[in-house]
């Protein structure tokens, strides 16, 4: 369970100890703290046409997303655009878990289930088009692409009982990062809801000191 002792995370095997994965995850780590620090920055500037929503496990946000209807835009359709979309480096699906409430979110305001969004790196990137979202336009400068999906033209999608699921997830909750080594270091839950944050509670801020608390010397 992701918390505040990462003495009980574990490395894949193969890996524990090693300078290379301590390196890859303490870059996750800071590429998390930046996406974490702009939604803190500008988490007073977040209008009215955009909503704050927190991934919650026992207390802890192991994810955030912020997003909001767009109706009329030169670059996308008609879409839920995610504006930000960040999870703790140390919890597996939870970027699932929130595309999927994106594009129930989209249905809910008559979208649909489209999102859109503009790509941060090449990681995002990959991690998007699994999804199967696609390239529609350029980001600008060293940014990523901009990335739309329609959950209804693709085949990694399905709607169940109204509820847009990504097919692959089904029937599976959440999973998170727990004790154990190779096929033993996660476990599968029922998810717990995602909730509407309050812009003044400063959830960015909670996030990152306990993202924080996972860096590994290196």
């Amino acid at each position: 369970m992701i918390g505040r002792n990462r003495s009980k995370y574990t490395f894949s095997d193969g890996y524990a100890g090693t300078t290379k994965e301590t390196k890859e995850w303490n870059q996750r780590l800071d590429s998390t703290q930046h996406i974490l620090e702009h939604i803190e920055y500008f988490s007073k500037e977040i209008d009215t046409t955009k909503d704050l929503y927190g991934y919650v496990v026992t207390g802890v946000p192991v994810g955030l997303l912020v997003i909001e209807p767009l109706r009329n835009s030169n670059e996308l359709k008609p879409c839920a655009l995610i504006w930000y979309l960040v999870t703790h480096p140390g919890s597996a699906t939870a970027g699932v878990i929130l595309v999927e409430f994106a594009a129930n979110y989209a249905e809910s305001h008559n979208l649909k289930g489209a999102m859109g969004l503009h790509s941060l790196n090449q990681d995002s990137t990959k991690f998007y088009q699994s999804l199967g979202f696609c390239e529609v336009g350029k980001g600008e400068g060293d940014d990523g692409p901009i990335m739309f999906l329609a959950p209804q033209d693709s085949n990694e999608w399905t709607k169940q009982g109204g509820v847009w699921r990504v097919k692959r997830y089904m029937g599976q909750g959440q999973y998170l990062g727990g004790q154990g080594t190779g096929s033993n270091a996660y476990r599968w839950q029922n998810a717990p809801p995602i909730v509407k944050i309050d812009k003044s509670k400063r959830a960015a801020k909670t996030m990152m000191s306990n993202v924080s608390d996972w860096r590994l010397p290196e």
